[in-house]
């Protein structure tokens, strides 16, 4: 008897630990409130809420109950409850007082609930005192009493819509409600907690539901067999699956069966669950057609593979096992396969508009996984077999690609296929329609992915990706295979190899010819089979060395053609290879770069500047080096690398000036330009893409140091800049841009080092070409007396020159003074001193010019302008000062008033004593300003300096009051003394006021 009571204990204990339990989803979380089951931040609660029949389904014991912590809060002040649960006819309240009388529930809970609050994002599970046997009749009221005396911070739930009243919550810090009678509701509300019921399973599971795939449908080895338990049903802990009425996989966990090793043609399935009370009818019996294919990964994981919708440019590599390849063979090493499509699974939340320009490769690697954020795969080594636009609807459902090359998979390494994505705009994500995103995979511990993403200014160079992330996943990918040919079949791609632009006389970088055998067998190739004809077919050539080869089935040569050329322009010529009586002809093309072109920067990341139209007004400006353009001469174009167009007209101009700066300095984009040449300006349309070129007006001198180009845009009203311009990143930061509405900017630049890709063009001379570059002397001659000025000129011929003039030019370009020319080498530059003796007093502009016949570039022939005060006859003018300094004395305009003085020695007045008259300021402002109350004082005085402080203004005497006007731009501004001064000798002292 003993014994028998011992077994029939250890048979119970036996089933109850394996005891099987159901969890039931009472809606799903979609929102969060802080009312239901509880408001933590009040002392005491109590509320009701109602779960019908439909969102339950299934009868039995509920032995626990869960609520979802969605984020914030604590237990703290809140964690003592008492749970009760009661069946109920009614499905909603009427009204704050239509609470469920307490005698009609079932305690089932009393405790503290502190120690089973898990961290946000899980599920609070509450095991129940006393379970409750839910008759699946009725609905569940669920009561909740919290009664711990005391408040602290709020904790959010996790909620769902009900569509009517089904809660109704109290909340109060006063006192405890007698659940006997109890106050009004602070709301009624449809906005339930989520909850999770746990039954214990009192009989088998219900037969599956099959989910996927449809009856009939096509699929292929590697897809996944999918199905469900149907609501109202126990839970199954295990299934068999049988394929054509044979068991396949006994006894499995997962609710899916990936298909492998069956033959092509139609097969039939169904599925049987169990758990510990039994096993379930058979599920339906459904077909499927097997057709040539693999898919490789059935997961639903949220991948950014092979790219992330959100980002502008995508680039990823994703690797993939033999073993997953090769399931129609189940593991058994088969001949080669032809990939001939590739599909990738999309969820279908709306339609890609901005994420379906795509280039494909694929290639054989030995890696399993990559081993850092650096370890991409060369496309050396791998093959191009698709360059496109694709239709990415909002439908899910596999997105295929029809290769323009069909793979020859070799079936013995593993394969890796790289996506770069090129669409410069962002799919985004709208309300109501959710993430968009391909299925991926997860491979826990082995990264089999690799991407990077770029943002509008930088799409990743395939041939130079940069830092990637690693990821831990592959994307759901479908092979669609041909039938490989017994006999071989070359394959010659691409069928055109473009150079793009190539300097004059220089080798450039070889393009890869991929000749590859697509078929069966062996296909042999000898140097004689390989020829380049055509007109221009001396500039080209490919590697020789190579040849003879022999290429077995899947087997590539990379036959490396490259181009040099000392003929300007374009040149083309074909490549021909002979293979079994047949030609394949490859089309070459070259743009050959007059001698003196040189292009600055190779990077492939984009950015709207230097022709922005993001705001009305975008200034760009970037400091190349001497080392970057190379020799001196003359630069007379200048071009942008457009790598996206728009159809905006923008009116520009381009600015050019040399320096000896080796950075960019932070300014106002009008200081900038005040020292540099506008070489050109007009209205552009950024609608092609390559290089978009700008014939300068006039020939700028380019001297051999560091060169500052400059482009300011007016488009006028900001728009979305969908033009692009390729850039590098550069070492340092070189790159300046000022922008503004309404307005030209008057600010200072931004600093950054996206340095613009820039083609530039020089000449080492300009044929017959005579420039005055500037020109010098007294600003301030006297009527009567002779005044020499000097004229800088400089001979831009490749020939000495010595039949020219230079002349001295007044107002309406009368000639005041000329001189013939001295004789003048090849680039050389020399001043010429021309004599001069005003006639007249007073102010008037005079500039210098060089004359020769036969000179082409009329626009340099003369000099700035200098401003000239000529002083009466008899009277002397005393400069003081070189002028190469620009600062904000002796009159500050930033503030409304300022005061300045300076001392002026002796030895630089150059006279004893006199009378003083009038006095010149010499300023450049980018601003007029007018209408100025200005005051001068002067005073002699043996002060040698002002170390002790101002000068008493009492000792000084006032020689000018009254309003000024300062132009802009480069001014001689005279101030004449209403009153004259007497300077006595010895320093002079000036105060501006």
């Amino acid at each position: 008897m003993k014994r028998s009571v011992t077994l029939i204990l250890l048979l119970t204990l036996i089933f109850g630990l394996s005891a099987t339990t159901t969890t039931v989803d009472v809606g799903t979380v979609t929102g969060s409130n802080r009312y239901l089951p509880i408001h933590t931040g009040y002392s005491y609660n109590y509320t009701q809420q109602i779960y019908t029949q439909s969102q339950i389904n299934l009868s039995g014991e509920i032995t626990k109950i869960r609520f979802y912590h969605d984020h914030d809060g604590n237990l703290e002040t809140a964690h003592d409850w008492v749970i009760y649960m009661g069946h109920v006819a009614r499905d909603s309240f009427t009204s704050r007082l239509d609470w469920e009388p307490v005698s009609n529930l079932t305690q089932v809970f009393s405790g503290s609930v502190l120690s089973s609050l898990p961290p946000a994002g899980e599920w609070l599970e509450i095991t129940l005192d006393t379970p409750f046997n839910y008759d699946n009749v009725n609905n569940l009221l669920v009561a909740v009493h919290e009664n711990t005396p005391s408040w602290g911070t709020t904790s959010y739930w996790g909620s769902f819509t009900s569509g009517s009243n089904t809660g109704l919550y109290y909340y109060h810090n006063g006192g405890d409600p007698d659940l006997g009678n109890l106050p009004y509701a602070h709301a009624m509300t449809d906005i339930l907690a989520a909850a999770q019921l746990v039954f214990n399973a009192d009989q088998p599971p219900l037969a599956p539901t099959l989910t996927m795939p449809e009856n009939n449908a096509s699929v292929m080895n590697g897809n996944a067999l999918k199905w469900a338990q149907p609501p109202g049903s126990h839970a199954a802990t295990s299934y068999d699956v049988y394929v054509d009425g044979v068991l396949a996989s006994g006894e499995q966990t997962a609710a899916e069966y990936i298909i492998r090793g069956l033959a092509d043609g139609t097969h039939t399935w169904y599925v049987v669950g169990r758990n510990s009370l039994g096993m379930s009818p058979p599920s339906e019996t459904r077909s499927f057609e097997v057709g040539p294919g693999v898919v490789v990964g059935n997961g639903d994981l949220q991948s950014r593979l092979p790219l992330w919708p959100y980002y502008p440019y995508n680039y990823t590599q994703s690797i993939f096992l033999q073993p997953e390849l090769d399931a129609a063979n189940q593991g058994t090493q088969s001949t080669p396969m032809l990939i001939e499509s590739l599909s990738y699974y999309f969820n279908g939340a709306d339609s890609l508009f901005c994420s379906n320009d795509w280039v494909v490769y694929m290639g054989h690697t030995d890696r399993s996984e990559f081993a850092g954020t650096m370890d991409w795969v060369p496309t050396q080594a791998m093959e191009q077999v698709f360059a496109g636009h694709l239709t990415i609807p909002g439908v899910p459902g596999w997105i295929e690609v029809e290769l323009d090359t069909p793979f020859v998979y070799n079936n013995i390494d593993n394969l890796v296929i790289a996506v770069d994505e090129n669409t410069p705009w962002r799919d985004f994500d709208f309300p109501n329609h959710g993430r968009k995103h391909f299925l991926g995979t997860a491979t826990p511990e082995q990264k089999r992915s690799l991407g990077c993403f770029g943002d509008y200014e930088e799409n990743p160079d395939p041939n130079s990706p940069p830092i990637g992330n690693l990821f831990e996943a592959f994307p759901n990918l479908c092979l669609q295979f041909g039938e490989l040919p017994t006999v071989p079949v070359l394959s010659v791609t691409p069928d055109t190899l473009n150079f793009g632009f190539v300097y004059h006389g220089v080798a450039s970088a070889p393009l890869n010819l991929l000749v590859s055998n697509l078929g069966g067998g062996t296909i042999d190739l000898a140097a004689g089979d390989v020829t380049i004809i055509g007109a221009d077919a001396a500039d080209f050539s490919f590697d020789s060395s190579l040849l003879p080869t022999s290429l077995g089935p899947g087997q590539v040569l990379r036959l490396p053609v490259n181009v040099n050329s000392v003929v300007v322009g374009e040149r083309t010529a074909t490549l021909r290879i002979v293979y079994n009586g047949q030609n394949h002809d490859v089309e070459l093309i070259a743009e050959i770069l007059p001698p003196g072109t040189v292009i600055i920067g190779d990077g492939t990341l984009t950015q709207d500047v230097p022709f922005s139209t993001g705001y009305d007004y975008m200034r760009s400006a970037t400091l190349y080096t001497a080392d970057q353009i190379g020799a001196a001469g003359f630069i007379d174009m200048l071009a942008w690398d457009c790598a996206a167009t728009s159809d905006n007209t923008i009116p520009y101009k381009i600015w050019v000036r040399n320096t000896d700066a080796d950075q960019m300095e932070i300014t106002r984009w009008q200081y900038l330009t005040a020292e540099m040449t506008m070489v050109h300006e007009g209205n552009y349309v950024p609608n092609t893409l390559g290089w978009n070129s700008f014939q300068l007006d006039l020939p700028f001198t380019y001297t051999g140091g560091n060169l500052i180009v400059a482009v300011e845009a007016n488009y006028g009203s900001g728009t979305l800049s969908s033009q692009r311009y390729r850039y590098t990143e550069a070492d340092a930061q070189v790159h300046q841009y000022w922008f503004n509405i309404n307005s030209p900017p008057t600010g200072t630049g931004q600093l950054n080092n996206r340095m613009p890709n820039l083609m530039l063009h020089l000449h080492s001379h300009l044929a017959g070409d005579m420039e005055a570059v500037s020109i010098r002397g007294n600003l301030t001659p006297t009527v009567g007396e002779v005044a020499t000025y000097t004229v800088t000129i400089k001979n831009n011929d490749a020939q000495v020159q010595d039949n020219y003039f230079v002349k001295l030019m007044g107002p309406n370009d009368a000639v005041l003074a000329s001189v013939a020319g001295p004789s003048i080498g090849s680039l050389e530059t020399l001043e010429v001193s021309i004599p001069w003796t005003p006639t007249a007093a007073g102010a008037i502009s005079i500039y210098g010019k060089v004359e020769r016949a036969g000179d082409e570039f009329a626009a340099n022939d003369q000099t700035e302008p200098i401003q000239l005060l000529i002083q009466p006859e008899g009277v002397h003018a005393i400069t003081i000062g070189t002028g190469d300094r620009v600062s904000n004395y002796p009159m500050n305009f930033t503030y409304y008033n300022s005061l300045h003085q300076s001392l002026y020695f002796a030895d630089e007045l150059g006279f004893g004593a006199g009378i003083i008259t009038s006095m010149t300021l010499y300023n450049r402002f980018y601003s007029l300003v007018f209408d100025t109350p200005t005051k001068v004082y002067l005073a002699s005085t043996d002060l040698e300096n002002l170390d002790g402080g101002w000068f008493d203004a009492s000792d000084m005497v006032l020689v000018y009051d009254g309003e000024m006007e300062f132009p802009s731009g480069e001014n001689a501004v005279n101030i004449n003394f209403q009153i004259p001064y007497v300077h006595t000798g010895g320093n002079l002292g000036v105060m501006f006021h």
